[in-house]
């Protein structure tokens, strides 16, 4: 939530009149000794796709 809300206030100038946001999506999973490390990363990349689906500045978490 951290970087998330940080984000969110993160602004710079990119020349005198136009200004340049940043924003970010997380995608994060739970790590569970009965899946591969690869299911794990596909679910991470699944929640990632939902959070930039859903807006900006978002974190979406996918269990199993």
């Amino acid at each position: 939530m951290f970087l998330q809300r940080s984000l969110t206030f993160l602004q710079t100038r990119k020349d005198s009149r136009e200004r340049l946001r940043i924003t970010a999506s997380f995608g994060v999973a739970t790590l569970d000794n009965a899946l591969s490390f690869e299911h794990t990363v596909n679910n991470a990349d699944k929640a990632l796709y939902a959070a930039k689906e859903s807006g900006r500045n978002k974190v979406e978490v996918k269990r199993r």
